[in-house]
This record gives structure tokens, sequence and C-alpha cells, in this order.
């Protein structure tokens, strides 16, 4: 079941079916969505979260204490049906409880996710709980498809990709090229910046994502980009797979311990070289 909500400046949909974030937009440009529309025959998503693993598992797979279990690519929360727990009229939160079974998962844990509209974008909380009487290993990942271009006329060349603090010496952006995602995706696992962001060279219009409780960035889309560029941060590096409990990647909560991750996807423009800014949608701030 699809909510929706509105602060006078921003309006967003999610769905309960992996409480995800479905559609973004300013209220003064309600034509122009954030995030990927989610055509089904190029991308189905439009903001999924991975949890409790990112990305492919080797062969598939993971192990606990011996017994072998399935591993579908980032993990099975975006697959499952969340609950609409609390709403008003800026914000969202949505609950997966999950018992620990034998069949896919044994841990059991709760999955809180909240949406909190700013005067420019939104903010996004997920908060896990481990309600087993073990260490439970966790790795969260979240996987916005940000639309791309942004203006029509324009294509993905027209764009580039900023960090906050550069990645190696000199180097804080990079250009995107139609082809860079012809096979593969781009993964930075050690990530200094607290926001990476799409931008449009020529006017400084840029779509930033939260990156702050992240060690990793992963850059994605599908050949050719065809509409979007997905800006994925993941609290670590991608995992091996095996015994989980065993692999560094993982974070170990505690019984009863509750573990938060703060994300977010904003709106606006960088300065000019005059010293202006050229304002996208509003005038304040937010596979």
């Amino acid at each position: 079941m699809e909510y929706t909500i509105q602060n006078g400046f921003m309006a967003l949909a999610a769905d309960t079916h992996g409480a995800q974030l479905c559609d973004l937009h300013s209220l003064r440009h309600p034509e122009r969505h954030l995030l990927w529309t989610g055509q089904t025959d190029i991308w189905p998503w439009h903001a999924p979260v991975c949890f409790p693993w990112c990305g492919k598992l080797k062969g598939g797979l993971f192990q606990d204490r011996g017994v072998q279990y399935p591993a579908p690519q980032h993990g099975f929360v975006r697959e499952q049906e969340h609950r609409l727990v609390c709403q008003g009229e800026d914000f969202l939160e949505f609950c997966l409880d999950w018992r620990g079974e034998e069949t896919q998962w044994p841990w059991s844990f709760s999955f809180r996710t909240r949406f909190s509209l700013s005067a420019d974008g939104v903010s996004v909380i997920f908060s896990v709980t481990n309600l087993d009487s073990r260490p439970m290993p966790a790795q969260l990942g979240y996987h916005p498809g940000l639309c791309c271009p942004f203006s029509d006329g324009l294509g993905p060349e027209d764009y580039l990709i900023r960090f906050e603090r550069g990645l190696e010496a000199r180097l804080q952006s990079i250009p995107i090229q139609r082809d860079m995602f012809q096979s593969r995706r781009i993964v930075y696992p050690n990530l200094r910046s607290h926001w990476v962001q799409l931008e449009e060279r020529a006017t400084g219009r840029y779509l930033r994502v939260d990156t702050r409780d992240s060690r990793c960035l992963v850059l994605w889309s599908k050949p050719g980009i065809p509409g979007f560029i997905c800006i994925e941060p993941w609290s670590s590096p991608p995992a091996a797979g095996g015994e989980l409990i065993e692999d560094p990647a993982f974070q170990l909560i505690s019984p009863g311990d509750t573990v938060v991750y703060a994300h977010g996807l904003r709106e606006g423009a960088v300065l000019n070289s005059r010293g202006g800014a050229a304002r996208f949608a509003v005038q304040a701030q937010g596979n």
C-alpha cells in the first residue's frame, strides 16, 4: 500500500512493500521527479534498502553455524511487506518484525524506516534492533536511483559525480560517460565524504545523497544510463559471504541493541562563479 505526505515544500510517496521511497518532488515543480520512475522493463525499483547484506554473496549463499542459507542479491528486507506504525504531516515510519527462521535468516530483528520531509528533500533513518539471544551480523546499503538527466535536452554526459571530500589527491569529481556502466558497478571502498551528489555541469543543480554513516560508496546504472544513476551508500565494502559472523564486512549487533543508519536526499545548486546560486526548485536547504 502506498502512502503520501507533503510539508508545503516537498512531497513524497512510500510503499509498505519494502518500505521503499517511490517518489520525491518539489511542490513548485511536481512534474520534476527526483527519483527514477521504476520502468519495469529497465529497472523496477526506485530506492530500495539493502539488508541484511549488500550486493551478491559468493555462490549466492551464506553460512551460520555450519548451515547454508540462500542469499539473494541485496538481502531480503526490500522484498518484505512492512507496516505503517506512525504518520504525521511530514513523516512516515514503517516497521518489519522478523522472527528468525531456519530457511532464510536465523536471527530475529526489528527493522524501522522513517522518512521525514524538509524544505528541499527527505531524511531517511533506518533503525535495526537485534531481538535475538546472540549477536547478529548486519550490513546495510541504501540504493536510490536518481533521475539523470534532470532537464530536457540534456544527456548523461552533461553531469558529474561530486564528492564532499576528494577520493584521492586532487580528485573531487568524476565526469559521467554514457558507457561507464557497460559491465560493472563502480565501488569506492574507503569513502571519506559526508555527501556525494549528481550535479549538472552547466547550472550547478544537484541531487545530493547523505553518506555520513557509510564507509563505502557504489555507483551503478544500466548500460547506456537509461534515465537514472544510483548513488549507493553502504555501511561497509562488499562482503565475501561464508560464515557471516566472521566476515569483517558485517557489523555485529549485540542482543537487545539498536543500530541507526542515517541517509537522505536533497536538491539544491552550487554557487556559480559570480557568487550567486541558481536554485533548483526551492530556496531553502534539506540493482
